[in-house]
């Protein structure tokens, strides 16, 4: 059986988005020295459905050239290594979405994108669009 991929933990942000397709994730990130990885994780759906959760992510290493899909368990370690840069500055994109995909990965990809864009559980019943929550008192 061939070694498990191994990848270069995270020592910045260079860049996190949500990709026009409905929620797919795009981390990018810079490691020891100059060597730089991009993390994609794809949404899991068929033909024009919505989501119901996301792939496994797949890590793209410059520096080294390759390219491999990791297993859920090494997805929510490279989660826990991405949460001490969610409170800081990142040059493109915003610390929610970098602090959304943490939660997908420590998930295992069982969320997906709300109507509002915020975070549900894959098996949480639709969204009723004729209710707004922002319009009750607390």
């Amino acid at each position: 059986m061939p070694p498990e991929p191994t990848y270069l933990p995270p020592t910045g942000i260079e860049l996190v988005k949500h990709l026009r397709d409905g929620g797919s994730v795009v981390i990018e990130y810079s490691t020891r020295g100059e060597d730089r990885c991009e993390v994609r994780m794809p949404l899991r759906k068929e033909g024009k459905k919505r989501a119901d959760g996301y792939h496994p992510p797949v890590v793209v290493d410059f520096t080294q050239g390759r390219t491999f899909e990791l297993t859920w368990d090494q997805a929510a370690t490279l989660g826990d290594q991405l949460k001490p840069f969610i409170h800081k500055k990142i040059p493109v994109g915003t610390s929610e979405i970098l602090a959304d995909a943490v939660r997908i990965m420590q998930a295992r990809g069982t969320m997906k994108l709300g109507r509002k864009g915020r975070l549900v559980p894959v098996d949480e019943p639709p969204e009723d669009p004729t209710f707004d929550e922002d319009l009750i008192d607390g």
